[in-house]
């Protein structure tokens, strides 16, 4: 691929030869082919056209293999993609196409003594903080095999808030969404903003 030609990648950031959507293939294409990109080359307007054809016909993926998710147990981190049930840390790779990832670098080693103060300060018993943890980790699924819901409670200024901010700096904004439940409804298009979501 020349350096000179811009697509827009599936995967920012995902180690070396990411795979590449093409936003606009006939601009891609018109500045590779043009005479300032190819002294050697004199620009036709045929030439592009039957390239485009070839690159259409040498990336073709069929849209429902496309966009199905085939590594249920794997999220992109920071620094590789990690198996969240091996635990397994594995650097990227051009072979596997992702949709999300997670704003944090992973340190299986690593703690957070901030945190564990401040759930310590708004959750009165270990249990809770417990669940938080679970909360945190369910978030992580990509299917829905509990089936459940949380609801944090209480009166005002006593950490709601923050909790949930705390979740969001982990799954990072992009991977979460706010829609209300009342309009969650299916006669509008509110619930497409669930598709990809974690949180």
């Amino acid at each position: 691929r020349d350096p000179g030609c811009h697509g827009r990648e599936i995967l920012e950031g995902g180690g070396a030869s990411p795979g590449i959507l093409w936003e606009d293939a006939d601009a891609a294409v018109l500045s590779c082919v043009s005479p300032t990109t190819s002294t050697n080359l004199d620009f036709d307007e045929r030439i592009c056209k039957n390239v485009i054809l070839k690159i259409e016909a040498d990336t073709y993926i069929d849209i429902d293999n496309f966009f199905k998710d085939k590594y249920p147990e794997e999220i992109i981190v920071q620094n590789g993609i990690l198996n969240i049930n091996t635990k397994i840390l594995t650097p990227f790779t051009h072979k596997k196409i992702f949709f999300s990832k997670f704003p944090v670098i992973y340190n299986p080693s690593e703690k957070c003594p901030m945190i564990d103060k401040f759930l310590s300060d708004v959750l009165a018993f270990e249990e809770d903080r417990k669940v938080f943890y679970e909360i945190a980790g369910f978030g992580l699924l990509k299917d829905y095999i509990f089936e459940k819901a949380f609801m944090l409670i209480g009166g005002g200024r006593n950490g709601k808030s923050k909790s949930i901010t705390l979740l969001k700096s982990l799954f990072g904004i992009e991977n979460c969404s706010s829609v209300p439940l009342a309009s969650l409804d299916i006669k509008t298009f509110n619930i497409s903003e669930l598709y990809q979501k974690f949180l």
